[in-house]
């Protein structure tokens, strides 16, 4: 089983085609450094042993037989490999340096010169390529888990610029919930499109600037179709490359709320209701009883406008027996057809509750005068 310390070990691939010096290499580098060294005679002994094997880096010799050390590269290159590949050559010229560079070698070390000073630089070489390739590849993998933790994520999750407001990016929840695509979205200002109140981002901007995160905050928002909905706007300030960015996760309450607030009107109904018993029991006069009652049905209903209608004797008019919001003087005094052309006579007549979304479009029945004198749109 491997330790941890295995799995950090460096793993050299060593060419050249003299192997008495392969040899030497490979007890300095595993005695000095403590790398791991396997050795090959050819680029193309190399290039197998890379098809099995895991390595770190190659170290190759620049003049070989066959294919020279450049050959190999470019063969790396084109396969797609981009294994850390450094020269180590008796050849200091500094054409072969240059063109090994741009080719996409990582290094290029001299085998001429005293022992010490060549594998010195040659191992500090090796280790700086190596833990930037690894750093590299740790980023990538971070980068790869949070692109897929952020695009398959079953909330609303968007990331936008600290400064301007634009969006970076969007996950799929956040384009269905909002209605937009990704590509209207990306690159527009956020305060701009979604809240129903701009100042709510700059209000949003202080609390992050001063805790760098902000947790279940309530904000109401406009979807592309114009439908509002309340949700909860969590963010966390990141830095990325340089840039400060927001990470927002969005929340949509809004049925939630709704259900909270139709169970509040229903618990306050029925507390309305057990008042109004109670209030019977002490036997007040009816206009007293139905005075209360237009006043609690309101106040539960939270609605400006409440009245009980009296059928009068020949079922042709109703009266305004008592009421809450309406002029001075009519309680008591106004009346309302009771025919089916009215709201409240098509009510007698269906003998169901009638609900009415907007008086101004009704076509079932027209609304009395009483309600069009009070600017009644709905009820």
């Amino acid at each position: 089983m491997s330790s941890v310390k295995d799995s950090k070990k460096i793993h050299v691939l060593h060419v050249d085609d003299d192997a008495s010096f392969l040899e030497v290499t490979k007890q300095i580098l595993e005695l000095e450094a403590g790398f791991t060294v396997e050795s090959a005679v050819s680029a193309d002994e190399a290039i197998k042993k890379l098809s099995t094997t895991v390595y770190d880096i190659v170290v190759s010799d620049f003049e070989m037989p066959q294919k020279d050390g450049l050959i190999f590269l470019k063969e790396l290159r084109e396969q797609n490999s981009h294994i850390p590949f450094v020269l180590f050559t008796g050849k200091g010229r500094e054409e072969v340096a240059i063109k090994a560079l741009n080719m996409g070698a990582n290094g290029y070390y001299n085998k001429q010169g005293s022992p010490e000073t060549v594998y010195g630089e040659l191992i500090h070489g090796i280790k700086l390529c190596v833990e930037l390739k690894r750093s590299a590849d740790l980023n990538k993998l971070a980068e790869a888990r949070f692109s897929a933790a952020f695009n398959l994520n079953s909330v609303a999750l968007c990331i936008s610029d600290f400064e301007t407001g634009l969006f970076i990016d969007c996950n799929e929840q956040f384009v269905n919930l909002f209605g937009y695509s990704r590509e209207e979205l990306i690159g527009r200002q956020s305060a701009l499109i979604l809240y129903t109140n701009p100042l709510d981002r700059q209000q949003i901007l202080d609390l992050l600037n001063k805790n760098r995160h902000l947790l279940n905050y309530e904000v109401n928002f406009k979807t592309k179709s114009g439908k509002l909905i309340t949700a909860l706007f969590s963010a966390k300030l990141i830095e990325v490359k340089n840039q400060i960015q927001i990470l927002t996760t969005i929340l949509n309450i809004s049925e939630s709320k709704q259900m909270k607030e139709k169970l509040k009107t229903f618990a306050h109904l029925q507390a309305t209701v057990a008042e109004l018993g109670q209030y019977a029991l002490t036997q007040p006069t009816i206009d007293d009883f139905l005075d209360k009652v237009v006043y609690e049905v309101a106040s539960a209903l939270d609605v400006e406008l409440c009245k009980v209608l009296e059928l009068l004797p020949g079922g042709e008019e109703l009266l305004l027996r008592a009421g809450v919001g309406w002029k001075k003087g009519l309680v008591g005094k106004a009346i309302v057809d009771a025919g089916d052309t009215s709201q409240a006579g098509y009510t007698l007549k269906s003998k169901t509750p009638i609900i009415v979304d907007d008086l101004r479009t009704e076509k079932r029945f027209s609304g009395p005068a009483l309600l069009h004198n009070h600017s009644v749109i709905s009820g």
